[in-house]
């Protein structure tokens, strides 16, 4: 089965948000209570984050009232609440707990050598003995207090910046008798009267007990994303808020999930960007009042407030002692229900408590989920729910699931299963801890593969049946993993497979080797490029899949990306520039670094220009030309014998070996001896044959006299296109005119490539654009490229106008689109694929008279399942100078007698594309 994935898989509408109340100053020094709004500044800043962190902020000079910079420090800096300060004794005079042991402790700690540090410490000392010296005087500080990166070593705890009240603050304390080695961001902390820190440490989720290495976690990871994430779906379901989940997904290699609840199944967001379900929030807000829950529960002294960010419109937490949870549940049901709230009270962790609305909780939103699934026909065939505490009880209440209680389970939810499920056969206590649980429960449910990638030890060894491509990308990446920690043994023989795996697994059917200007590109008679689009649409419908495209150029690789942004040139598979002193490989052109050394051989830079100086005849390049092994020069035509065979007996006298190449009727290039395209050409041809894949035919295609080497290779075939210069005619005549693997072309330039193409037999040679009617040509042996690169080449002729049976056209195209196919705009819009056709009619010649021209690149397609393609590709249009490039990937099925069926177009704009408006896009 295949399932379509996109950002906008679970999408629905955006709520707007209220707009911020005006600014009120306070006139009270300490910082109001209020309801998830912001302190109001009395200033403004651009960006309050960046100002908090500002040396004005961090120095300024402490003082007795409110100023905006200790707003921006509450507001922006100090993300995390403390609970208030409270004594042992409350009655106990403040003196007791600053005795002078405890200052002179704080004095001996030794302080960064930040003089805000310093002279924050210094400040609270001189506060706390101006304190200690008041018979009476105990520790005022505010209802809520804030720290912020919280250090720790063994021995004590160090706290940068622990505010104790507006005028004065901590840079350090000292715990005696304690030896601490972690604290996080999500510490719960008290302060003491005796300067004592008690730490409730957060439960982080996932493995953080015995697992520092996440292996658990990544285990599953990589079994779901090679056998599950195609046609599963994903779904975390925590009591953690938004914030802190995103908060987790720093610290933990967690996957993407396809729907996430948060905060004890009160908010539910779907697809990466967490787009919120507004529906669930209307159910969540039915008989619910939160500020009645607020005030009801202040009621009990037994409930203290979580944090801030574990606070939530439809969520209120508490953490309370054990022994009092049932009695205060009871007795805080009924108050509610007095108040006319239907409310849910979950107990989790042996000290959570939380208030939630009766529709709320995690079973409630996976039921809901359920129905939404199945009222759009996708429920799944089967569900498993996990978990490991008491907010997860409702998850295993679901008809008609598979559960799994990992074994680090916690003792509510054990006894709930004691009393509720011990029968059920659909749940079970795993063995295995977290995610190791989850693993162990689809095996034993039989919902699935359950072996992880990462349980295979030697990835050469193990061959997996029914492999897919997502199984290759999962264990090519985890082999990255192993041999980067030194983990992989067998060091060639993987270096050997890796290769073999490569897009080309076999010799390729066929190999060009041709040069650009003149030769594959028309430099003088045509303007619209139309001899190069022919052999693209021929190459990448007949010979992209299984041969190999080499650009032999003697421009430097900066003017050869110059050209490929002037003309509609594909991407060649290797890259030789410089007349074939530089080879580069694939789209970001690597370059070999084997063939660098060899250049380097009896090379010397230095010497050459310093001997060419002495030739008045001979006149630089653009420095554009001027590449470490190529100096280019422009000559006399009449001058070039001489001025080369006295330029080689100087450069020999001085220990260099070189190559001297003229070419065009005036360029000349003094180059290594190894080097010039049919160096380049012997070694790229080892290189292969190395590789057992020395292609079975190699046509090379010139037009002047630094192609001359190309055709010296052996066993070649050779084409001279018809606007060859005089220099190469002189050669063949004098060299290759009795070859009959070397012919002279009729036509110019691409035109006289296809020609030999046809000439040698050498495979298809009837370019898609040779073709003028497309419902009448039906071509043999159609397969997955032939159909992409057809429609796209269609899209060019329509909106020129250039097809005249318009409605005969849409009939054909809409019959072979899926009636559900769907297509995803590169603004990430989704439209129905034939919609798209009809929408596609209204364009009918509106580029007509314009340089409007479509070309694909790169079309490579993959059998996915037999009967199933995946094609990708780089779809170029070009209106007049502006180009646009979409990345395509489309997916097609195959069906006797009735072609291929469009079912999915997905395009995304390219990094290449140098204009990226979606409102011009169509497809």
């Amino acid at each position: 089965m295949y399932e379509r994935r996109t950002k906008r898989r679970f999408d629905v509408g955006g709520s707007s948000t209220a707009p911020s109340p005006p600014p009120v100053r306070d006139q009270y020094p300490w910082l109001r209570e209020r309801e998830d709004e912001p302190i109001p500044l009395f200033y403004h800043f651009e960006d309050t984050h960046k100002a908090a962190k500002s040396s004005a902020c961090r120095n300024h000079v402490i003082e007795d009232t409110w100023d905006d910079y200790d707003i921006i420090l509450y507001n922006e800096w100090l993300k995390v609440s403390i609970k208030p300060t409270r004594f042992v004794d409350p009655d106990r005079p403040c003196r007791d707990a600053t005795r002078s042991s405890d200052l002179e402790d704080l004095s001996r700690i030794s302080l960064r050598p930040d003089s805000r540090h310093s002279h924050l410490c210094q400040t609270c000392l001189h506060a706390l003995r101006e304190i200690s010296s008041a018979s009476q005087s105990i520790l005022s500080l505010p209802s809520r207090l804030e720290y912020r990166d919280v250090v720790v070593r063994a021995g004590g705890v160090h706290l940068d910046t622990l505010q104790l009240a507006h005028k004065f603050s901590v840079s350090a304390l000292s715990i005696d008798e304690e030896v601490l080695t972690s604290i996080d961001g999500d510490a719960l902390m008290s302060i003491d009267g005796d300067l004592c820190i008690s730490i409730d440490t957060r439960d982080r989720g996932v493995d953080h007990h015995n697992d520092p290495e996440n292996l658990s976690l990544l285990r599953f990871s990589s079994l779901w994303e090679e056998a599950f994430r195609h046609d599963s779906l994903l779904v975390f379901s925590t009591g953690r808020t938004m914030p802190m989940y995103k908060k987790l997904r720093k610290e933990r290699p967690m996957l993407t999930p396809d729907v996430i609840i948060t905060s004890v199944g009160t908010e539910i967001a779907y697809g990466k960007s967490m787009v919120t379900d507004d529906s669930w929030v209307e159910i969540m807000n039915h008989k619910w009042d939160r500020g009645i829950v607020e005030e009801e529960t202040s009621k009990f002294p037994e409930l203290t407030l979580q944090r801030d960010c574990d606070q939530r419109p439809n969520k209120v937490s508490f953490f309370i002692d054990k022994s009092k949870a049932q009695e205060v549940t009871k007795e805080l049901y009924q108050r509610l229900e007095k108040r006319g709230l239907e409310i849910k009270i979950i107990f989790s962790g042996g000290k959570a408590l939380d208030v939630l609305p009766k529709g709320g909780g995690k079973g409630q939103a996976l039921a809901y989920l359920l129905n939404k699934l199945k009222a759009e026909g996708r429920l799944p065939v089967n569900t498993l729910v996990c978990g490991d505490s008491g907010n997860d009880t409702e998850l295993f209440t679901i008809p008609n699931v598979y559960g799994v209680m990992v074994r680090n389970s916690q003792e509510e939810l054990l006894e709930w299963y004691a009393e509720n499920a011990k029968d059920n056969a659909k749940i079970i206590h795993a063995s295995e801890r977290c995610v190791g649980g989850i693993l162990e429960a689809i095996g034993h449910f039989e919902l699935g593969p359950n072996l992880s990638p990462r349980d295979v030890s030697d990835l050469f060894e193990c061959k997996e049946d029914n492999v897919n491509p997502v199984h290759e990308v999962v264990m090519f990446f985890l082999f990255y993993e192993r041999w980067r920690r030194g983990e992989v043994e067998n060091c060639d023989a993987y270096i050997a497979s890796l290769k073999a795996s490569c897009r080309l697994t076999s010799p390729p059917r066929l190999m060009i080797v041709s040069d650009l200007d003149d030769t594959m590109v028309e430099h003088r008679n045509d303007n619209e490029n139309h001899s190069l689009l022919r052999f693209n649409s021929l190459w990448e419908e007949a010979y992209r899949h299984d041969s190999l495209l080499v650009f032999s150029t003697g421009r430097a690789k900066t003017m050869y990306k110059k050209l490929r942004k002037e003309r509609p040139l594909l991407t060649p598979d290797v890259i030789v520039t410089s007349v074939g002193t530089e080879i580069s490989y694939g789209k970001s052109m690597v370059p070999d670094e084997n063939w660098v050394e060899i250049m380097n051989n009896k090379w010397n830079r230095g010497i050459v220009e310093e001997e060419t100086r002495k030739f008045p005849e001979l006149t630089l390049q653009a420095e554009t030309e001027q590449m470490p092994h190529k100096l280019s020069f422009h000559v006399d035509k009449s001058k070039v014998k001489e001025v080369t065979k006295e330029l080689y007996q100087r450069l020999e006298k001085r220990g260099l070996e070189i190559k001297i190449i003229f070419s065009g009727g005036i360029a000349l290039d003094v180059l290594p001896k190894g080097g010039g395209k049919g160096q380049a050409l012997a070694y790229l041809l080892k290189k292969l044959k190395t590789e057992g894949k020395l292609p079975l035919n190699t046509l090379v295609c010139g037009d002047s006299g630094n192609d001359t080497e190309l055709f010296t290779i052996p066993n070649v075939y050779g084409v001279m296109v018809s606007n060859a210069r005089e220099e190469l005619l002189e050669w063949y005549a004098a060299n290759g005119k009795d070859n009959s693997n070397i012919i002279h072309a009729c036509e110019r330039c691409a035109g006289g490539i296809i020609e030999a193409i046809g000439h040698f037999k050498l495979g298809p040679k009837l370019s898609p654009r040779d073709v003028s009617d497309f419902l009448e040509c039906k071509a043999d042996n159609v397969n997955p490229g032939h159909a992409v690169v057809e429609f796209f080449l269609f899209n060019e002729r329509w909106r020129r106008g250039e097809i005249e049976n318009c409605a005969a056209y849409t009939k054909s195209l809409k019959a072979s689109c899926d009636p559900a196919g769907v297509f995803v705009h590169p603004s990430g819009a989704e439209k129905s694929l034939r919609g798209t056709i009809d929408e596609l009619g209204k364009y009918h010649g509106d580029k007509k008279d314009k340089k409007f021209r479509v070309w694909t690149d790169q079309v490579l397609a993959t059998e996915t399942t037999h009967g199933t393609w995946i094609v990708k590709l780089d779809k170029w249009e070009q209106t007049g100078n502006e180009r646009k490039c979409c990345t395509t990937t489309v997916k097609l099925t195959s069906k006797e007698n009735e072609g291929f069926v469009w079912e999915n177009v997905q395009q995304t704009w390219s990094e290449e594309s140098e204009v990226k408006d979606d409102s011009t896009w169509i497809i």
